[in-house]
């Protein structure tokens, strides 16, 4: 059974460093240990994977089925998206940063819980159409627009 712990305050604050704005992480089903690299993470599409072509479909039934997952937890999302998050050496073309899914939350609506389970539930959904290696976060911004 995989376990799961809330991030640190200082990785809640700093896991988005070097993105536009860098919202506040409130939780990931990633379990890979974080490091705080002094590097800058940058934000790409998810070209190229697979997930990208569902996400895309005209449909919309995977995006919908993950709305519907949210809606039924009571979270208080602002949007969703496919993207791809690394350093620069990570968007070279022989290596791709993994692909996630970024859900973003509003600010202080979602407990570290809330939102684990949140993204626990987004994955399974991913894993029901056959995409089981990109992983979901919850994050929230600094400040609501």
């Amino acid at each position: 059974m995989v376990s799961y712990k809330a991030p640190s305050e200082f990785e809640q604050e700093h896991y988005y460093d070097g993105l536009k704005f860098s919202p506040r992480l409130v939780a990931r089903t990633s379990t890979d240990a974080w490091d705080p690299a002094t590097r800058k993470l940058l934000l790409n599409t998810a070209r190229g994977h697979r997930a990208l072509n569902l996400w895309n479909d005209p449909a919309m039934v995977l995006v919908k089925k993950i709305q519907l997952e949210l809606c039924e937890r009571g979270v208080s999302f602002t949007s969703i998206g496919l993207w791809r998050i690394g350093y620069s050496h990570d968007f070279a073309p022989s290596r791709r940063a993994p692909p996630v899914v970024l859900i973003t939350v509003r600010r202080g609506s979602t407990s570290w819980k809330e939102g684990l389970e949140a993204a626990l539930g987004c994955k399974a959904v991913l894993e029901q159409y056959g995409v089981a290696d990109v992983h979901c976060e919850v994050r929230e911004p600094l400040q609501e627009s």
